[in-house]
C-alpha cells in the first residue's frame, strides 16, 4: 500500500512538528534530517492493510487538526513553531481518548524512526554532543 503524494506531506509536517530540529542540546537533528520516507515506506509497507490504513488516519488527522483546534485553514506543517505547539497540546489535552490515541500513534511511530537511526542513536548514545551527526 503507497501512500499518496498529499499523505506524504502530511507525515512529514506532523513529524516535524513533533520532532523538529534543535529542539535540544542533546538532540540537534530533527527528523527531517533522517530518512523518514525510507522509513515510513517500509512501515506501511510491511502491515496489514488495517495496520497501515491506522497509520494514515492518525497523521491526517494530526495533520488536519488545525482547522479545529485553532480555527485554522491550514495543516499543522504550515504553521508557526508556537501555532504547532498550540495545535499538538490542545489534541494531548483532548477529553476524548480516541484523539489523544491518534496523535500518541503518531508520535510513537516518529519516536520509533528517531531512535532506530544510526545517527540519532550516535548522538544519544555516543557522548560526543551531537557533533558527528551534525557533520553528518
Amino acid at each position: 500500500m503507497k501512500l499518496l503524494p498529499i499523505e506524504r506531506r502530511w507525515m512529514h509536517g506532523v513529524l516535524d512538528a513533533m520532532f523538529p530540529r534543535g529542539a535540544s542540546d542533546q538532540l540537534p537533528l530533527g527528523i527531517m534530517d533522517l530518512d523518514v520516507d525510507g522509513f515510513i515506506d517500509d512501515l506501511v509497507g510491511s502491515q496489514r492493510w488495517v495496520g497501515a490504513m491506522g497509520l494514515r488516519v492518525s497523521f491526517a488527522f494530526v495533520a488536519l487538526s488545525p482547522l479545529v483546534t485553532l480555527r485554522k485553514p491550514a495543516t499543522v506543517g504550515r504553521l508557526s513553531a508556537e501555532q504547532r505547539e498550540r495545535a499538538l497540546g490542545a489534541l494531548y489535552e483532548s477529553r476524548f481518548y480516541l484523539v489523544r490515541q491518534l496523535v500518541m500513534l503518531a508520535k510513537a511511530t516518529g519516536a520509533m524512526l528517531y531512535c532506530a537511526a544510526p545517527q540519532a542513536r550516535r548522538v544519544m548514545v555516543g557522548g560526543d554532543g551531537g557533533q558527528e551527526a551534525r557533520d553528518g
